[in-house]
Order: structure tokens, then C-alpha cells, then sequence
């Protein structure tokens, strides 16, 4: 089988969508794309939501801290990740290892939607 050249035809491995990473250690983090593209940095909170019947996961940034549930934001090299490890134990939500998600953007609701039934199929960490 011949090599293939990694270079700028193939994306250099960045996703063509938003996503957003749940870790075991509680943290839900925002890639890059996910920043720019849901204008993330004109906020400094998010406020989570839980859809129990549909396995989905509402973010709904907002400037106003004392929002009921705001978390704080922290902008980080690789994006922007909110410690959500309370969240995450009051809904059952175990991640065993991280794991990354696809993020749309519903106009109607105003928030990123992650369907926890619907991991993005790429590998995160060792391989």
C-alpha cells in the first residue's frame, strides 16, 4: 500500500464542524470551530440543559453570570472549556474516557445541541 502525503488537502486533522468534548474528570469543552462559529467568546458564561427523552445536551451561552446554572468560561489554547462535573453527575452522565460530540446550533432555542446517543466517530488520545 503507498503513503499518503498529510498536508493542506486533507484538513491537517481538524474537524469541517463544531464540536464539543465531554471528559471523565466533568469538563465540557468547546472546539475551536465550535468558538467561532457559535461566537462563543462574546460570552463569558453557559447555562446546561438536559433533553432526558431525547439523550441530548442543551449549551446556551449567556453574559450574565448570575443566570440560574451560569458557569464560567475558560478560554484555553485549544478552545474553551466550563468544569460541569455537577451537571453531569445530577444526570447520569459517565463519560468512561473523553468523548467528543458534533455541536449544532438551534436558532430556535437560542443554544449548541449535543446528541449523546451520536459520538462523533473519530478517535480522541492513544490509539
Amino acid at each position: 500500500m503507498a503513503f499518503e502525503r498529510f498536508g493542506d488537502d486533507t484538513g491537517k486533522g481538524i474537524l469541517s464542524y463544531p464540536t464539543v468534548t465531554l471528559t471523565p474528570e466533568g469538563y465540557v469543552s468547546f472546539s475551536m470551530k465550535a468558538v467561532k462559529e457559535f461566537e462563543l467568546n462574546r460570552y463569558g458564561y453557559i447555562v446546561l440543559f438536559y433533553d432526558r427523552e431525547r439523550k441530548r445536551v442543551g449549551i446556551m451561552p449567556t453574559k450574565n453570570e448570575t443566570d440560574d446554572g451560569a458557569l464560567q468560561m475558560k478560554v484555553r489554547r485549544t478552545g474553551i472549556s466550563v468544569y460541569a462535573a455537577p451537571f453531569l453527575r445530577h444526570y447520569k452522565i459517565f463519560p468512561r474516557e473523553s468523548m467528543l460530540f458534533k455541536a449544532e446550533w438551534d436558532d430556535a432555542l437560542n443554544m449548541a445541541i449535543i446528541e449523546l446517543r451520536f459520538p462523533a466517530n473519530v478517535a480522541i488520545g492513544r490509539i
